[in-house]
C-alpha cells in the first residue's frame, strides 16, 4: 500500500509540474499575441481541436471522454 501511495504522489507531482510548464508556455503566447495588433487571445476553434484531440487520447489510454473534456476546460480555464 505504501508503494502505491508513494507513486500516486510522484505522478501527482509530474502533473503539478507539467501544468506549471504548460501554464508557462501559455503566458508566452499570451505575451507574444499581446505584442501583435489584432491578435485574438481566445480561438475557440483551437479548443473544439483540443477538446476533441484530449477526449481521444484519454480514450485511447482507458480513460472517460467526458472526464478528459473537464479536465481540459480546468486547464483552459
Amino acid at each position: 500500500m505504501d508503494h502505491a501511495r508513494s507513486e500516486i504522489d510522484r505522478l501527482d507531482n509530474e502533473l503539478v509540474q507539467v501544468l506549471a510548464e504548460r501554464m508557462r508556455v501559455v503566458q508566452g503566447v499570451g505575451k507574444l499575441k499581446g505584442d501583435r495588433t489584432g491578435s485574438i487571445l481566445l480561438d475557440p476553434e483551437r479548443e473544439r481541436l483540443l477538446q476533441a484531440r484530449w477526449k481521444e487520447r484519454a480514450e485511447e489510454a482507458g480513460l472517460s471522454g467526458p472526464f478528459a473534456a473537464r479536465v481540459l476546460r480546468e486547464v483552459l480555464s
